[in-house]
């Protein structure tokens, strides 16, 4: 009983946060996939400067960790005496 008073707990809980979420008109189109919709639901909240900041600088810390693990590759392998 007290399992099921928490269950119903979490769900209106989580009812309460779905109401909230705003609806977008979305033309749902045979092309239109899970990624593009809530790609659509991301540019809701953020503009587009926000999300091309955040790809490029992933990008750019994770280039920078290859090359950093290349050049130390590299360097492992030369021999010096």
């Amino acid at each position: 009983m007290l399992l099921l008073l928490l269950v119903d707990l979490f769900l209106s809980l989580f009812d309460i946060l779905i109401v909230f979420f705003p609806s977008v008109i979305i033309d749902f189109d045979v092309g239109s996939t899970a990624f593009e919709t809530s790609l659509m639901y991301a540019l809701y909240f953020f503009s587009d400067d926000f999300w091309l900041i955040c790809i490029l600088n992933i990008s750019f810390w994770l280039t920078s960790q290859m090359v950093f693990a290349i050049c130390f590759f590299v360097y492992k392998r030369i021999i010096f005496r």
